[in-house]
């Protein structure tokens, strides 16, 4: 596949939320390699069925960590929203798993941040559909300074869901986080929606077409982000396929496709989670 200048772009305002599963590693102690494996495959496959649903799009997977956004490739003025309802089926999906050998109940915490972003896809031999920016960094942070089974939001997600429409969601006040020396953010709990979606969600990006792209197209700066986007998806989702005792090779083939792209995060990511 060729790729253009044009996979790189400048985004005004997304949404990103990360979940994180509480006590990850107390988990991986106590059962086999092969459990740990097989709990992340059956969440992690739950959770792309959300993606798609909400029209929210999954960025990537580290280690038990999961990345989405709202607002990107796809623009839409609704990314709080359906990021806000994402984060709630997560939650809600989340409450009835648990560990099939040990039977130890599963628990994710749930960060939400709003703000601007550079995006891209980045490498040649496995390419990735990258977010980088502040908001991905506070993003991360309203999740490791979260509470299980709760979904902390930002006050700039939750300042632009009150500007759209207040009586949509049910919030409540936690407190001050400071993001950096000498700046402090209001942190809010999201508690609960009043009635159905306002705004049904698109055709989530993950479903588009696995179109290679020209180069010498002119198309619309969106359509080739979104085209690629989905594209290199798909790559990830052929390299995986569920693991088994016979199916080794293939879990190592996912676990190159799952983590390859993260390493601009996963030294941030293992340095704010309070596991």
């Amino acid at each position: 596949m060729a790729y253009s200048n044009l996979l790189i772009q400048t985004f005004d305002c997304v949404t990103i939320l990360f979940t994180d599963v509480v006590g990850f590693t107390t988990i991986c102690s106590a059962i086999k390699p092969m459990g740990v494996v097989d709990f992340l495959n059956d969440m992690f496959s739950a959770f792309d069925a959300l993606t798609d649903k909400h029209g929210v799009f999954k960025v990537e997977t580290i280690g038990d960590a999961y990345m989405v956004v709202g607002g990107a490739p796809n623009r839409t003025p609704h990314h709080v929203e359906y990021v806000l309802d994402c984060a709630r089926s997560f939650v809600e999906a989340t409450e009835t798993m648990v560990e099939r050998s040990s039977q130890q109940k599963i628990r994710i915490r749930v960060g939400i941040h709003s703000g601007a972003v550079i995006a891209g896809v980045v490498g040649l031999k496995m390419p990735r559909y990258c977010m980088f920016g502040e908001t991905v960094g506070i993003a991360n942070k309203m999740e490791s300074t979260g509470q299980a089974m709760k979904i902390q939001v930002s006050q700039f997600t939750y300042d632009m869901q009150q500007e759209i429409d207040k009586r949509l969601f049910k919030f409540t006040y936690k407190g001050e986080y400071e993001v950096k020396e000498g700046e402090r953010i209001k942190t809010y709990w999201l508690d609960d929606k009043n009635g159905r979606p306002k705004t049904p969600p698109p055709m989530a990006v993950n479903d588009d077409s696995e179109a290679e792209i020209d180069p010498e197209d002119e198309i619309d700066e969106d359509v080739n982000m979104v085209s690629v986007a989905a594209g290199v998806l798909n790559q990830e989702r052929r390299a995986y396929s569920p693991v088994s005792e016979t199916g080794i090779e293939s879990f190592s083939r996912a676990s190159s496709a799952m983590t390859g792209g993260g390493r601009h995060m996963a030294s941030k990511m293992s340095n704010t989670s309070n596991d």
